[in-house]
């Protein structure tokens, strides 16, 4: 062994190098949810993956961007703000996330109700 290899063989400095390496990628440094549009419906909600989602029902009709993420669906309005954030439910189970101050439901309807 020669330099300032110290007492290390070849194959032990590759073994290091490829766990600092790797460890680099573990995470990316960059944001990866997909990014979509979608149409609000005369219900007041958005479509993904055969769900659906809730939006503030002044926004029925609308083309609103929509952020997907690995456990949420958010809702932007034209502006880019943030108008509505869901759980994201699994593909292919027909479930619908509806949050109360969404609709045009009078107050005393919306205290009682489960949503």
């Amino acid at each position: 062994m020669c330099g300032s290899t110290g007492n290390q063989t070849p194959a032990h400095r590759f073994i290091r190098r490829r766990a600092t390496a790797s460890a680099r990628f573990a995470r990316p440094p960059y944001d990866t949810a997909r990014v979509l549009y979608r149409t609000v419906d005369p219900e007041g909600l958005i479509a993904y993956l055969q769900n659906f989602y809730s939006v503030p029902w002044q926004r029925i009709g609308e083309l609103l961007p929509v952020r997907v993420t690995e456990k949420e669906l958010i809702v932007y309005g034209p502006d880019v703000k943030e108008i509505a954030r869901h759980e994201l439910y699994p593909a292919g189970t027909p479930e619908r996330s509806a949050a109360c101050r969404h609709t045009l439901r009078d107050a005393t309807t919306c205290k009682n109700a489960s949503y």
